[in-house]
């Protein structure tokens, strides 16, 4: 498990132990999960190849946003499409030279990872259920947890070549960067978008109706 003072991995599977952790605290320890039409038991939808990829990604966005530290240390995030999630989990101890030189593998590298200063262990709990309610739906009913479609949108703007390749860096964002994916992601929501032009349409209305009231209070003093 974790050294508790520095957070050092012994590997992926750490965190692996560390989410169904999580999920037990959040009472979610017996739900299965509802992944890519099928349905996973919960132990194997963790595994390393399938959702924990995605969760601990999200988990290390939250803590860099709201701490600017970093949650597991000496690992990286690659793309890779052989995977469930499109995305795997690699220690640092096993990149290549050439993966070493990747712009966003090397951002990665160089973030600090909070030590029990500033991420105590409470504060690395909250992260990682606030991670879990991100990455799934809980429906309580069925006693099954849901995948949530990622929004990758700003995502895609650090590819380091025109399309994600296998074995390249995917990057951590921080607050800003998340935040302008959300709004990316609001603006391809149909829903959304005729929302919006409802609102722009009353609100014009609403303008016009102080200037129709003018009119005819002008038209009748003439």
């Amino acid at each position: 498990m974790y050294n508790e003072d520095s957070f050092k991995l012994k590997d992926v599977y750490d965190i692996q132990n560390s989410f169904e952790e999580t999920l037990g605290s959040l009472g979610l320890g017996e739900f299965e999960v509802s992944l890519k039409g099928d349905t996973w038991p919960l132990s194997a939808a963790l595994h390393p190849y399938v959702s924990l990829p995605r969760l601990a990604h999200r988990a290390e966005e939250l803590a860099l946003s709201l701490f600017g530290f970093r949650l597991f240390s000496d690992v990286v995030y690659v793309a890779n499409n052989s995977r469930v999630s499109g995305i795997e989990i690699v220690l640092a101890r096993h990149l290549s030279d050439e993966q070493r030189r990747d712009p966003v593998i090397a951002s990665m590298l160089e973030a600090k990872v909070g030590d029990l200063e500033v991420l105590t262990k409470g504060l690395r709990g909250l992260v990682m259920e606030v991670a879990v309610t991100d990455v799934f739906e809980i429906d309580h009913e069925n006693s099954l947890l849901k995948e949530k479609a990622p929004n990758w949108k700003v995502h895609t703007l650090f590819k380091t070549t025109p399309e994600w390749e296998n074995e390249s860096g995917f990057p951590l964002l921080t607050g800003g960067h998340l935040g302008l994916s959300e709004l990316l992601g609001w603006a391809t929501e149909e829903d959304i978008i005729n929302a919006l032009n409802k609102a722009r349409r009353a609100a014009e209305e609403l303008l016009q109706q102080p200037r129709t009231a003018r009119d005819d209070e002008y038209s009748q003093g003439f």
